[in-house]
């Protein structure tokens, strides 16, 4: 596959075409026509390159820019000498004179290099004769087809043949039409040096193409097999970069139409949106860096705007605009990609950095850009201050795009080799599964013979094997026992200390009853700073049922908790409890072979403080926050909604802002305390009941609030069980 791609390149550049494109011209010429030319510049050797040209030439300008050949050719007395002060106006046409004489006793064909980044040149070459000229164009806006020397897109040259012994005076004319400066520069190249150099030129960028076209396909056919889009994006990067390179070097001109180059080159720019695209899916910005991700989307939307504006308004022929948009564009996108890499090295030097975050794989990233930036800006500048030959700024450029390359492909076999890692921990998990479940087959097949056995012994000991059961009985009983005491201790470390919780709350209490060993109630407290404002967030929470059930939901409570404000920093009451719901929905909702469902669900409150402010946040589902300011009395309601079960309804739930004063009392509880039997008559203590004793005992300490509270419950219970579980909190500002 590399050799058959690699030889396909190399047979395509070493055959390129460099045939003289020319049509004849005929002029009236007077006969006395520069019969003793002012200035002649003579070959007087064989030298590689001759230079300096222009101190022989003449000059004449033609800002209207209508005259043609026939008239130029008959206003030999108003060409002046040409000067170094000349400004080379874009606004204008120039017309430059040069008359050389061959010396030489032999016929010699030489290339006459014309200068740097030129619009349009055309060259009138006289033909023997005199009475008829060659007409020669080249420059970046001819058509190749037309082109006297299909060459580099930015250097404009033309052949010119001179027999032995002979003189000839040539006439060029200069125009650029995309407002950029006119860069003359007239030397003439021996024929063999310059083939030579175009040898090795298309050599060298049969092999750079080579590269690159290899590494697209290698991309796009680990695409097919992976079906990873990060590949199909740096393939398509790539293609656009080829295709620029291959432009520039106009290695895929030859016969193609001279608007069609246009396109190419803002086709090209393309790229640079495949390059958004490849960053993204490369550093999963959309997972790992949400703001970035959201910048990147929008460059991407700007980018495809901006090439198709630029494609579409090709055809109003203003290519003066067309060449500012564009240049205007890449500026844009260059400043863009720059200010995203130092946003990812702001990423990988802050230690607060998610920890899923692959800083080497973002390493790979940052460098391969870098070293692409760092080469085209280093040949760009060469080229325009005309520090180097181009060639050498396109060495420069060309190195900085194989440095990405090998940069950007060893980032993706790296990204590769932790895809695999992942993927061999998966098999060592499933392994040692497996492993486990067929240990527990195993052990289910052996208690299994040996319940045959002992029914085969049944009638014998039958009265033994009572005895024996009942004593398995006792010691399963001791051990569920034992085991739902440990699963309280294990629900109390993961709820938290309640003395400590009261401490990080400040003035506060929280009375915790659970009905059982083990609680469908629960209470949980987190700060987390986000954009460096501080918040404390308090839960209580009242979950479906009580006992080990209610207590797995707690479990399933908290951690959900932690991962939607621990994790996804998300502060808002409302929006807590709207990710809660989402969370317990899925976890809980699953319909049986029966048709059965699981509708375990909470009542919840959330009270969220703003830590330097008087601001406090509260939502709620089902239950209530009741606030106490002076004579002052407010139960704000949560929604009617509650996290969880099976309802089909939309919920709704709905945040209150409260500016606290100093001695206010919020109550956060469950519905255990209110609903319990007890009293003389055994009935329900009833929630107004319940509020008139908070607001009776609101004015003492809070930790004598919670010893009233502890004994009015435990007295109006009295010798009836408790109907549920009990959480009460109350927190003084």
């Amino acid at each position: 596959m590399f050799r058959l791609i690699f030889s396909c390149i190399l047979i395509f550049t070493l055959n390129f075409a460099f045939s003289q494109k020319e049509k004849i011209e005929k002029v009236i010429i007077d006969a006395s026509f520069d019969a003793t030319p002012k200035a002649i510049f003579d070959i007087k050797n064989e030298k590689v390159v001759h230079d300096s040209l222009l101190n022989y030439a003449y000059l004449y300008v033609d800002c209207s820019k209508n005259k043609p050949f026939q008239e130029i050719i008959n206003l030999q007395n108003d060409f002046i000498p040409y000067s170094d002060t000349v400004t080379w106006s874009p606004n204008c046409i120039y017309w430059v004179k040069i008359t050389i004489n061959n010396t030489l006793p032999h016929e010699h064909e030489w290339v006459l290099n014309l200068g740097k980044d030129l619009n349009l040149v055309d060259v009138f070459d006289p033909l023997p004769a005199l009475n008829e000229y060659s007409h020669k164009i080249n420059g970046i806006f001819v058509p190749p087809s037309e082109r006297n020397i299909d060459e580099i897109v930015s250097q404009t040259k033309v052949r010119v043949n001179f027999l032995p012994k002979s003189k000839k005076t040539l006439f060029i004319r200069y125009q650029n039409i995309n407002n950029r400066p006119i860069k003359v520069d007239l030397k003439l190249i021996k024929k063999d040096k310059f083939e030579q150099e175009v040898k090795y030129r298309n050599l060298s960028q049969g092999i750079f193409q080579g590269l690159i076209w290899i590494m697209v396909f290698y991309n796009f056919l680990i695409f097919i097999l992976n079906k990873e889009r990060v590949y199909l994006y740096y393939s398509l990067y790539l293609l656009g970069t080829g295709l620029f390179l291959a432009v520039m070097s106009s290695l895929a001109l030859d016969g193609i139409n001279g608007e069609l180059f246009h396109y190419i080159w803002y086709f090209a720019g393309l790229c640079v949106a495949f390059y958004f695209l490849f960053m993204r899916s490369f550093l999963r910005t959309d997972e790992l860096f949400p703001k970035m991700d959201k910048a990147i989307k929008v460059a991407i939307y700007v980018q495809f705007v901006v090439v198709a504006f630029v494609m579409l308004y090709h055809f109003t022929k203003d290519i003066k605009l067309i060449a500012i948009l564009y240049f205007l564009s890449i500026g844009l996108q260059a400043l863009f990609i720059l200010i995203l890499l130092i946003w990812v090295l702001i990423i990988l030097n802050n230690k607060k950095t998610n920890k899923k975050v692959n800083k080497k794989l973002m390493y790979f990233f940052v460098a391969g850009s870098f070293a692409l930036i760092v080469g085209a800006a280093t040949g760009n500048i060469m080229n325009f201050l005309d520090l180097a030959p181009r060639i050498v700024g396109g060495a420069f450029i060309q190195v900085g795009i194989v440095a990405e390359i090998l940069l950007f492909s060893m980032g993706l076999g790296y990204r590769m080799k932790l895809n695999e890692r992942e993927k061999q921990d998966a098999q060592e998990k499933l392994i040692i599964q497996l492993q486990e479940n067929e240990i527990l087959q195993r052990t289910l097949n052996q208690e299994l013979e040996e319940k045959v056995i002992e029914r085969t012994q049944e009638i014998e000991q039958q009265k033994e094997q009572i005895n024996k059961k009942n004593h398995q009985l006792e010691e399963t009983n001791k051990k569920m026992t034992d085991s739902i005491t440990y699963a309280a201790r294990i629900q109390a470390a993961i709820l938290g200390d309640i003395n400590q919780l009261e401490e990080e709350l400040g003035n506060a209490f929280i009375l915790f009853r659970p009905r059982d060993i083990v609680s469908g109630d629960f209470y949980w407290l987190k700060k987390i700073t986000i954009e460096e404002k501080s918040y404390k967030i308090f839960v209580v929470a009242d979950c479906t049922g009580h006992g080990v059930p209610g207590a797995f939901m707690t479990v399933m409570g908290v951690d959900s908790l932690e991962e939607i404000v621990g994790h996804e920093k998300i502060w808002q009451p409302h929006e807590i409890l709207y990710k809660l719901d989402q969370r317990i929905t899925a976890a809980t909702t699953q319909r049986q072979s029966t048709g059965r469902q699981i509708r375990d669900g909470m009542d919840i409150v959330i009270l969220v403080f703003e830590e330097g402010t008087d601001k406090a946040y509260f939502a709620g589902a089902k239950n209530p926050l009741f606030h106490i300011r002076a004579n002052e009395h407010l139960l704000t309601k949560g929604s009617t909604s509650a996290i969880g079960g099976t309802s089909k309804k939309v919920k709704s739930f709905s945040m209150h802002e409260i500016t606290y004063q100093k001695g206010d009392v919020f109550y956060l509880y469950s519905d255990g305390f209110q609903d319990q039997f007890g009293g003389k008559d055994g009935m329900k203590y009833m929630s107004k009941i319940f509020r008139e004793k908070l607001i009776e005992i609101s004015n003492f300490p809070m930790s004598t609030q919670k010893a009233i509270l502890d004994k009015e419950f435990l007295e109006w219970k009295g010798t009836q069980s408790q109907t549920d579980d009990v959480i009460l909190a109350g927190i003084r500002m």
